[in-house]
Protein backbone atom coordinates (compact mmCIF):
# COMPACT_ATOMS: atom_id res chain seq x y z
CA UNK A 1 0.00 0.00 0.00
CA UNK A 2 1.02 3.73 -1.13
CA UNK A 3 2.06 5.39 2.42
CA UNK A 4 2.74 9.05 3.03
CA UNK A 5 6.19 7.87 3.49
CA UNK A 6 6.26 7.02 0.01
CA UNK A 7 3.76 8.73 -2.37
CA UNK A 8 5.10 10.57 -5.18
CA UNK A 9 2.33 12.93 -4.45
CA UNK A 10 2.88 15.30 -1.67
CA UNK A 11 5.38 18.11 -2.03
CA UNK A 12 6.40 20.63 0.46
CA UNK A 13 4.78 24.13 -0.25
CA UNK A 14 5.09 27.43 1.59
CA UNK A 15 1.72 28.93 2.33
CA UNK A 16 0.41 31.93 2.08
CA UNK A 17 2.11 33.85 4.86
CA UNK A 18 5.75 32.41 4.29
CA UNK A 19 5.17 33.32 0.54
CA UNK A 20 4.41 37.44 1.46
CA UNK A 21 6.92 37.28 4.14
CA UNK A 22 9.32 36.46 1.23
CA UNK A 23 8.05 38.70 -0.94
CA UNK A 24 8.86 41.15 1.23
CA UNK A 25 12.20 40.80 2.43
CA UNK A 26 13.00 39.90 -1.68
CA UNK A 27 14.21 36.12 -0.88
CA UNK A 28 11.34 34.95 -3.63
CA UNK A 29 9.27 36.05 -6.22
CA UNK A 30 6.07 35.72 -7.20
CA UNK A 31 7.22 34.59 -10.39
CA UNK A 32 9.43 32.06 -8.27
CA UNK A 33 6.20 30.54 -6.55
CA UNK A 34 4.02 30.20 -10.14
CA UNK A 35 7.00 27.80 -11.17
CA UNK A 36 7.05 25.97 -8.12
CA UNK A 37 3.81 25.50 -8.26
CA UNK A 38 3.53 24.55 -11.49
CA UNK A 39 6.59 22.16 -11.16
CA UNK A 40 4.32 20.66 -8.73
CA UNK A 41 1.80 20.18 -10.54
CA UNK A 42 3.71 18.59 -13.19
CA UNK A 43 5.12 16.47 -11.16
CA UNK A 44 1.66 14.83 -9.56
CA UNK A 45 -0.64 15.01 -12.21
CA UNK A 46 -2.40 13.75 -13.80
CA UNK A 47 -2.00 10.78 -11.32
CA UNK A 48 -3.59 12.94 -8.33
CA UNK A 49 -6.16 14.55 -10.89
CA UNK A 50 -6.93 17.68 -9.07
CA UNK A 51 -6.68 20.00 -11.96
CA UNK A 52 -9.16 20.18 -15.12
CA UNK A 53 -7.71 23.83 -16.51
CA UNK A 54 -4.31 24.98 -15.90
CA UNK A 55 -3.70 28.96 -16.39
CA UNK A 56 0.03 28.78 -16.80
CA UNK A 57 0.56 31.70 -19.15
CA UNK A 58 -2.25 33.69 -17.37
CA UNK A 59 -0.79 33.27 -13.87
CA UNK A 60 3.13 34.15 -15.17
CA UNK A 61 2.33 37.34 -16.61
CA UNK A 62 -0.03 37.90 -13.22
CA UNK A 63 3.12 36.82 -11.40
CA UNK A 64 5.15 39.41 -12.99
CA UNK A 65 2.91 42.31 -12.25
CA UNK A 66 3.10 41.14 -8.70
CA UNK A 67 6.40 41.48 -8.48
CA UNK A 68 6.75 44.63 -9.98
CA UNK A 69 3.99 45.85 -7.37
CA UNK A 70 6.11 44.54 -4.63
CA UNK A 71 8.96 46.37 -6.04
CA UNK A 72 7.38 50.08 -6.17
CA UNK A 73 5.85 49.50 -2.56
CA UNK A 74 1.92 49.31 -4.15
CA UNK A 75 1.72 45.13 -2.99
CA UNK A 76 -1.93 44.18 -1.91
CA UNK A 77 -2.99 42.22 0.76
CA UNK A 78 -2.63 38.97 -1.17
CA UNK A 79 -0.50 39.91 -3.99
CA UNK A 80 1.39 37.29 -6.12
CA UNK A 81 -0.46 34.57 -4.28
CA UNK A 82 -1.40 31.36 -6.33
CA UNK A 83 -4.78 30.07 -5.68
CA UNK A 84 -6.99 27.51 -7.54
CA UNK A 85 -10.45 27.94 -7.62
CA UNK A 86 -12.78 24.83 -7.60
CA UNK A 87 -14.57 24.32 -10.87
CA UNK A 88 -18.00 25.77 -9.92
CA UNK A 89 -16.90 29.14 -9.22
CA UNK A 90 -17.22 31.15 -12.51
CA UNK A 91 -14.55 32.56 -14.20
CA UNK A 92 -15.26 35.00 -17.12
CA UNK A 93 -13.01 34.09 -20.17
CA UNK A 94 -11.71 30.64 -18.58
CA UNK A 95 -13.61 27.29 -19.08
CA UNK A 96 -15.92 26.13 -15.52
CA UNK A 97 -17.54 23.20 -16.25
CA UNK A 98 -19.05 22.24 -12.65
CA UNK A 99 -18.13 19.16 -13.22
CA UNK A 100 -20.80 18.41 -15.63
CA UNK A 101 -20.77 16.67 -19.27
CA UNK A 102 -23.75 19.34 -19.66
CA UNK A 103 -21.43 22.36 -19.80
CA UNK A 104 -18.31 20.69 -21.13
CA UNK A 105 -16.64 24.10 -22.74
CA UNK A 106 -18.62 26.23 -21.16
CA UNK A 107 -17.10 29.65 -20.87
CA UNK A 108 -18.95 32.39 -18.21
CA UNK A 109 -19.23 35.83 -19.03
CA UNK A 110 -18.85 37.20 -15.59
CA UNK A 111 -15.94 36.21 -12.32
CA UNK A 112 -18.08 35.03 -9.14
CA UNK A 113 -17.54 37.80 -6.72
CA UNK A 114 -14.84 35.45 -4.57
CA UNK A 115 -12.90 35.59 -7.69
CA UNK A 116 -13.47 39.59 -8.31
CA UNK A 117 -11.92 39.45 -4.87
CA UNK A 118 -9.28 37.63 -4.58
CA UNK A 119 -7.73 39.12 -8.04
CA UNK A 120 -8.42 42.42 -6.77
CA UNK A 121 -6.26 41.57 -3.68
CA UNK A 122 -3.23 40.70 -6.43
CA UNK A 123 -4.12 37.22 -5.77
CA UNK A 124 -2.65 35.43 -9.33
CA UNK A 125 -5.36 32.14 -10.33
CA UNK A 126 -3.53 29.10 -11.37
CA UNK A 127 -6.12 26.26 -11.56
CA UNK A 128 -9.38 25.32 -11.86
CA UNK A 129 -9.84 21.95 -9.80
CA UNK A 130 -11.94 19.54 -9.77
CA UNK A 131 -15.18 19.13 -7.88
CA UNK A 132 -18.00 16.00 -8.05
CA UNK A 133 -21.15 17.05 -10.83
CA UNK A 134 -22.76 19.96 -9.66
CA UNK A 135 -20.83 19.56 -5.81
CA UNK A 136 -22.91 16.50 -5.65
CA UNK A 137 -22.41 14.13 -8.25
CA UNK A 138 -19.26 11.96 -8.54
CA UNK A 139 -15.74 12.23 -9.03
CA UNK A 140 -13.40 9.45 -10.29
CA UNK A 141 -10.47 11.37 -11.32
CA UNK A 142 -8.91 12.56 -7.95
CA UNK A 143 -7.21 10.61 -5.85
CA UNK A 144 -5.85 11.15 -2.31
CA UNK A 145 -2.25 12.46 -2.08
CA UNK A 146 -1.47 10.75 1.12
CA UNK A 147 -2.23 7.54 -0.80
CA UNK A 148 -3.54 7.20 -4.48
CA UNK A 149 -5.17 4.04 -4.12
CA UNK A 150 -7.62 6.03 -1.37
CA UNK A 151 -10.50 8.82 -1.74
CA UNK A 152 -9.70 12.53 -1.16
CA UNK A 153 -13.56 13.10 -0.35
CA UNK A 154 -15.84 15.89 -1.75
CA UNK A 155 -17.18 17.92 -3.06
CA UNK A 156 -14.30 20.10 -3.12
CA UNK A 157 -11.74 16.91 -4.04
CA UNK A 158 -9.55 18.71 -6.10
CA UNK A 159 -9.01 22.22 -4.24
CA UNK A 160 -8.19 19.91 -1.06
CA UNK A 161 -5.80 17.41 -2.77
CA UNK A 162 -4.12 19.95 -4.57
CA UNK A 163 -3.61 21.78 -1.38
CA UNK A 164 -2.48 18.61 0.49
CA UNK A 165 -0.24 17.67 -2.09
CA UNK A 166 1.79 21.05 -2.01
CA UNK A 167 0.43 21.80 -5.45
CA UNK A 168 -0.95 24.80 -4.40
CA UNK A 169 -0.69 27.52 -1.47
CA UNK A 170 -4.73 28.51 -1.44
CA UNK A 171 -7.78 27.09 -2.90
CA UNK A 172 -11.61 27.98 -2.32
CA UNK A 173 -14.05 25.11 -1.98
CA UNK A 174 -17.77 24.50 -1.61
CA UNK A 175 -19.57 22.73 1.66
CA UNK A 176 -23.07 22.26 2.05
CA UNK A 177 -22.47 19.66 4.52
CA UNK A 178 -19.06 18.68 5.01
CA UNK A 179 -17.30 19.70 1.59
CA UNK A 180 -14.63 21.63 2.47
CA UNK A 181 -13.55 19.89 5.88
CA UNK A 182 -14.05 16.04 4.92
CA UNK A 183 -12.07 16.20 2.06
CA UNK A 184 -9.74 18.83 3.68
CA UNK A 185 -9.36 16.37 6.47
CA UNK A 186 -8.66 13.40 4.64
CA UNK A 187 -6.34 15.34 2.58
CA UNK A 188 -4.39 17.11 5.46
CA UNK A 189 -5.20 20.31 5.05
CA UNK A 190 -6.69 23.28 6.64
CA UNK A 191 -10.70 23.67 6.08
CA UNK A 192 -12.72 26.58 6.82
CA UNK A 193 -16.28 26.73 6.52
CA UNK A 194 -17.24 30.32 7.89
CA UNK A 195 -20.55 31.56 8.84
CA UNK A 196 -23.87 31.22 6.37
CA UNK A 197 -23.84 34.43 4.69
CA UNK A 198 -19.92 35.77 5.59
CA UNK A 199 -18.78 34.82 2.07
CA UNK A 200 -20.58 35.75 -1.11
CA UNK A 201 -21.66 32.67 -3.49
CA UNK A 202 -22.94 35.15 -6.36
CA UNK A 203 -21.42 33.55 -9.38
CA UNK A 204 -20.63 30.14 -7.79
CA UNK A 205 -23.16 27.06 -8.22
CA UNK A 206 -24.26 25.37 -5.35
CA UNK A 207 -26.31 22.14 -4.45
CA UNK A 208 -27.90 23.62 -1.46
CA UNK A 209 -28.90 27.09 -1.39
CA UNK A 210 -29.55 27.01 2.60
CA UNK A 211 -26.68 24.87 3.31
CA UNK A 212 -24.23 26.29 0.93
CA UNK A 213 -21.21 28.51 1.92
CA UNK A 214 -17.72 28.91 0.07
CA UNK A 215 -14.53 29.08 2.36
CA UNK A 216 -10.39 28.99 1.88
CA UNK A 217 -8.27 25.42 2.44
CA UNK A 218 -5.01 26.28 2.93
CA UNK A 219 -1.70 24.86 4.77
CA UNK A 220 -2.43 26.64 8.13
CA UNK A 221 -4.83 28.67 9.83
CA UNK A 222 -2.75 31.62 9.43
CA UNK A 223 -3.22 31.10 5.66
CA UNK A 224 -6.64 30.71 6.38
CA UNK A 225 -7.42 34.02 8.37
CA UNK A 226 -5.40 36.11 5.53
CA UNK A 227 -7.67 34.47 2.74
CA UNK A 228 -10.50 35.12 5.08
CA UNK A 229 -9.36 38.61 5.41
CA UNK A 230 -10.34 39.34 1.26
CA UNK A 231 -13.27 37.07 1.28
CA UNK A 232 -15.48 37.86 4.00
CA UNK A 233 -18.10 40.81 3.97
CA UNK A 234 -21.34 41.62 2.65
CA UNK A 235 -22.36 41.37 -1.35
CA UNK A 236 -25.58 43.72 -2.12
CA UNK A 237 -26.30 40.96 -5.11
CA UNK A 238 -26.34 37.58 -3.23
CA UNK A 239 -29.68 37.67 -1.97
CA UNK A 240 -27.58 35.18 0.84
CA UNK A 241 -24.86 37.73 1.76
CA UNK A 242 -25.34 38.64 5.78
CA UNK A 243 -24.53 42.42 6.00
CA UNK A 244 -22.63 41.27 9.52
CA UNK A 245 -19.78 43.00 11.26
CA UNK A 246 -16.44 41.39 9.92
CA UNK A 247 -13.26 41.48 11.69
CA UNK A 248 -10.81 44.38 10.48
CA UNK A 249 -7.89 41.75 10.79
CA UNK A 250 -8.16 37.81 11.13
CA UNK A 251 -4.70 36.44 11.16
CA UNK A 252 -3.79 39.82 13.58
CA UNK A 253 -6.09 38.16 15.80
CA UNK A 254 -4.77 34.49 15.55
CA UNK A 255 -2.03 34.88 18.18
CA UNK A 256 -4.53 35.94 21.39
CA UNK A 257 -4.24 34.02 24.28
CA UNK A 258 -6.88 30.92 24.85
CA UNK A 259 -6.63 31.14 28.65
CA UNK A 260 -10.08 31.05 30.30
CA UNK A 261 -11.67 29.81 27.16
CA UNK A 262 -14.20 27.42 27.39
CA UNK A 263 -14.06 24.73 24.96
CA UNK A 264 -17.25 21.69 25.13
CA UNK A 265 -16.72 18.34 24.91
CA UNK A 266 -19.85 16.96 23.25
CA UNK A 267 -20.64 14.06 25.16
CA UNK A 268 -23.77 12.45 22.60
CA UNK A 269 -23.03 11.99 18.50
CA UNK A 270 -19.56 12.89 17.60
CA UNK A 271 -17.73 10.13 18.74
CA UNK A 272 -20.47 7.49 19.11
CA UNK A 273 -19.32 5.91 15.50
CA UNK A 274 -15.99 6.63 15.27
CA UNK A 275 -12.63 5.03 14.77
CA UNK A 276 -10.91 4.25 18.00
CA UNK A 277 -7.32 6.10 16.27
CA UNK A 278 -9.52 9.33 15.61
CA UNK A 279 -10.79 9.60 19.04
CA UNK A 280 -7.78 9.31 20.82
CA UNK A 281 -5.83 11.72 18.38
CA UNK A 282 -8.97 14.73 19.38
CA UNK A 283 -8.72 13.37 22.88
CA UNK A 284 -4.51 14.25 23.11
CA UNK A 285 -5.34 17.26 21.19
CA UNK A 286 -8.46 18.72 23.40
CA UNK A 287 -5.79 18.03 25.70
CA UNK A 288 -3.43 20.45 24.19
CA UNK A 289 -5.96 22.99 24.16
CA UNK A 290 -5.91 22.67 27.90
CA UNK A 291 -2.05 22.77 28.52
CA UNK A 292 -2.40 26.37 26.31
CA UNK A 293 -4.77 27.59 28.53
CA UNK A 294 -8.36 26.66 28.03
CA UNK A 295 -10.93 24.91 30.29
CA UNK A 296 -12.51 22.01 28.78
CA UNK A 297 -16.06 21.60 29.49
CA UNK A 298 -18.37 18.74 28.89
CA UNK A 299 -21.91 19.58 27.25
CA UNK A 300 -24.67 17.92 26.15
CA UNK A 301 -26.50 17.68 22.81
CA UNK A 302 -29.43 14.87 23.45
CA UNK A 303 -31.33 16.54 20.63
CA UNK A 304 -29.06 15.03 17.89
CA UNK A 305 -29.76 11.65 18.91
CA UNK A 306 -33.44 12.04 18.29
CA UNK A 307 -32.71 14.30 15.00
CA UNK A 308 -29.87 12.91 12.59
CA UNK A 309 -28.37 16.02 11.23
CA UNK A 310 -26.73 14.02 8.80
CA UNK A 311 -30.39 12.82 7.61
CA UNK A 312 -31.39 15.65 7.63
CA UNK A 313 -29.13 17.00 4.40
CA UNK A 314 -30.00 14.20 2.89
CA UNK A 315 -33.32 15.18 2.74
CA UNK A 316 -32.99 18.88 2.17
CA UNK A 317 -30.03 18.52 -0.52
CA UNK A 318 -31.89 16.57 -2.82
CA UNK A 319 -34.66 18.73 -3.03
CA UNK A 320 -32.96 21.61 -3.52
CA UNK A 321 -31.23 20.23 -5.79
CA UNK A 322 -33.63 19.19 -7.85
CA UNK A 323 -35.59 22.40 -7.47
CA UNK A 324 -32.96 23.80 -8.57
CA UNK A 325 -31.70 22.02 -11.80
CA UNK A 326 -35.42 21.95 -12.88
CA UNK A 327 -34.31 23.05 -15.99
CA UNK A 328 -31.81 20.36 -16.49
CA UNK A 329 -34.53 17.63 -15.84
CA UNK A 330 -35.23 16.64 -19.65
CA UNK A 331 -31.18 16.23 -20.04
CA UNK A 332 -31.38 13.51 -17.04
CA UNK A 333 -29.90 10.94 -19.24
CA UNK A 334 -26.65 12.95 -19.33
CA UNK A 335 -25.93 13.47 -16.01
CA UNK A 336 -23.29 10.95 -14.26
CA UNK A 337 -24.93 8.11 -11.91
CA UNK A 338 -24.83 9.83 -8.78
CA UNK A 339 -25.81 12.92 -9.32
CA UNK A 340 -29.02 11.57 -11.53
CA UNK A 341 -29.95 9.93 -8.75
CA UNK A 342 -29.89 12.87 -6.13
CA UNK A 343 -32.20 14.76 -8.68
CA UNK A 344 -34.75 11.77 -9.17
CA UNK A 345 -34.30 11.49 -5.10
CA UNK A 346 -35.20 15.12 -4.67
CA UNK A 347 -38.10 14.80 -6.63
CA UNK A 348 -40.10 12.26 -4.81
CA UNK A 349 -39.52 14.29 -1.51
CA UNK A 350 -43.25 15.76 -0.67
CA UNK A 351 -43.15 19.21 0.37
CA UNK A 352 -45.15 18.05 3.75
CA UNK A 353 -41.54 16.56 4.48
CA UNK A 354 -38.94 19.06 3.29
CA UNK A 355 -40.97 21.79 5.34
CA UNK A 356 -40.51 19.42 8.61
CA UNK A 357 -37.01 19.11 7.71
CA UNK A 358 -36.37 22.45 8.08
CA UNK A 359 -38.48 23.11 11.53
CA UNK A 360 -36.55 20.43 12.80
CA UNK A 361 -33.13 22.34 11.55
CA UNK A 362 -34.44 25.14 13.54
CA UNK A 363 -34.82 22.90 16.53
CA UNK A 364 -30.91 21.72 16.06
CA UNK A 365 -29.92 25.62 15.56
CA UNK A 366 -31.72 26.73 18.64
CA UNK A 367 -29.91 23.07 20.85
CA UNK A 368 -26.79 24.67 19.43
CA UNK A 369 -27.09 28.39 19.87
CA UNK A 370 -27.82 27.22 24.09
CA UNK A 371 -24.72 25.26 24.01
CA UNK A 372 -22.95 28.43 22.52
CA UNK A 373 -24.12 30.58 25.60
CA UNK A 374 -22.36 28.40 27.97
CA UNK A 375 -18.84 27.91 25.63
CA UNK A 376 -16.70 29.60 23.50
CA UNK A 377 -16.70 26.79 20.88
CA UNK A 378 -17.03 22.78 20.81
CA UNK A 379 -13.81 20.42 19.63
CA UNK A 380 -14.70 17.54 17.71
CA UNK A 381 -13.04 15.15 15.26
CA UNK A 382 -13.35 16.37 11.50
CA UNK A 383 -14.10 13.07 10.59
CA UNK A 384 -15.32 9.90 11.95
CA UNK A 385 -12.94 7.79 9.40
CA UNK A 386 -9.80 8.11 7.71
CA UNK A 387 -9.54 8.38 4.00
CA UNK A 388 -11.34 5.39 2.65
CA UNK A 389 -10.41 3.27 -0.34
CA UNK A 390 -11.35 4.43 -4.25
CA UNK A 391 -13.36 1.60 -4.20
CA UNK A 392 -14.71 1.39 -0.72
CA UNK A 393 -18.77 1.73 -0.04
CA UNK A 394 -19.19 0.72 3.84
CA UNK A 395 -17.16 0.91 6.77
CA UNK A 396 -17.08 -0.75 10.00
CA UNK A 397 -16.98 0.99 13.34
CA UNK A 398 -17.60 -0.34 16.56
CA UNK A 399 -18.50 -3.45 15.28
CA UNK A 400 -21.39 -2.44 13.22
CA UNK A 401 -21.21 -2.16 9.35
CA UNK A 402 -22.48 1.19 7.87
CA UNK A 403 -22.75 2.50 4.06
CA UNK A 404 -19.76 5.25 3.52
CA UNK A 405 -22.28 7.93 3.14
CA UNK A 406 -23.74 7.29 6.18
CA UNK A 407 -20.74 8.43 8.26
CA UNK A 408 -18.90 10.74 5.82
CA UNK A 409 -20.29 13.96 7.09
CA UNK A 410 -21.71 12.36 10.23
CA UNK A 411 -19.19 15.54 12.39
CA UNK A 412 -19.66 18.36 9.57
CA UNK A 413 -23.51 18.57 8.20
CA UNK A 414 -24.68 19.87 11.84
CA UNK A 415 -22.68 22.92 11.18
CA UNK A 416 -24.05 23.68 7.79
CA UNK A 417 -27.70 23.51 9.25
CA UNK A 418 -26.97 25.50 12.30
CA UNK A 419 -24.60 27.76 9.92
CA UNK A 420 -21.95 28.28 12.50
CA UNK A 421 -18.45 28.60 11.72
CA UNK A 422 -16.16 25.78 11.65
CA UNK A 423 -12.18 24.97 10.80
CA UNK A 424 -10.68 21.44 10.67
CA UNK A 425 -7.14 21.14 11.23
CA UNK A 426 -4.57 18.32 11.16
CA UNK A 427 -3.66 16.61 14.49
CA UNK A 428 -2.42 13.10 13.87
CA UNK A 429 -2.22 10.45 11.62
CA UNK A 430 -3.21 6.95 11.42
CA UNK A 431 -1.38 3.15 11.18
CA UNK A 432 -1.27 4.14 7.53
CA UNK A 433 -0.37 7.41 7.78
CA UNK A 434 -3.50 9.10 7.00
CA UNK A 435 -4.72 12.47 8.39
CA UNK A 436 -6.75 12.64 11.45
CA UNK A 437 -8.29 16.39 12.00
CA UNK A 438 -9.29 18.10 14.62
CA UNK A 439 -12.88 20.56 14.11
CA UNK A 440 -13.26 23.60 16.07
CA UNK A 441 -17.11 25.18 16.05
CA UNK A 442 -18.15 28.22 17.27
CA UNK A 443 -20.93 30.54 17.68
CA UNK A 444 -21.89 32.43 14.31
CA UNK A 445 -20.12 35.22 13.29
CA UNK A 446 -17.21 34.40 15.34
CA UNK A 447 -14.80 32.75 13.30
CA UNK A 448 -11.83 35.23 14.93
CA UNK A 449 -12.26 32.64 17.91
CA UNK A 450 -12.65 29.41 15.57
CA UNK A 451 -9.60 30.22 14.27
CA UNK A 452 -7.40 31.76 17.38
CA UNK A 453 -8.47 28.25 18.65
CA UNK A 454 -7.42 26.00 16.24
CA UNK A 455 -4.06 27.97 15.79
CA UNK A 456 -3.56 27.30 19.25
CA UNK A 457 -3.39 23.83 18.86
CA UNK A 458 -1.40 23.90 15.44
CA UNK A 459 1.23 26.31 17.47
CA UNK A 460 2.08 23.32 20.01
CA UNK A 461 2.56 20.47 17.23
Amino acid sequence: MTTAATTPTRRSMPGVADLLAGYADGTISPRDAVEDCLATIAATEPELGAVVTLLADRARAAADEAGRRWRAGTARPLEGVPYGLKDTIDTAGVPTEYGSALYRGHVPAADAEVHRRLTEAGGVLLAKLATYEFEAGKNDRTRNPFDLTRNSGGSSSGPCASVGAGQLPLAIGSDAGGSIRVPAAWCGAVGLKPTYGRISRRGAVSCSWTLGHLGPITRSTRDAALALNVLAGHDPLDPYSVDAPVDADYAARLDGDITGMRIGVPQEWFEEVCEPAIAAAVTAARDELARAGATLVPVSLPLLRRINPDALKHLIVPAEAASMHEGHLTRIGEFDEAFRGLLLEGQLVAAPDYLRALRMRALIQHELAAVFASVDALATPGSVITAPLLEQETVTLGGQTYPLAAVVARTTSVFNLAGNPSVVVPCGSDDHGLPISLQIATAPWREADCLRIAHAFEARR
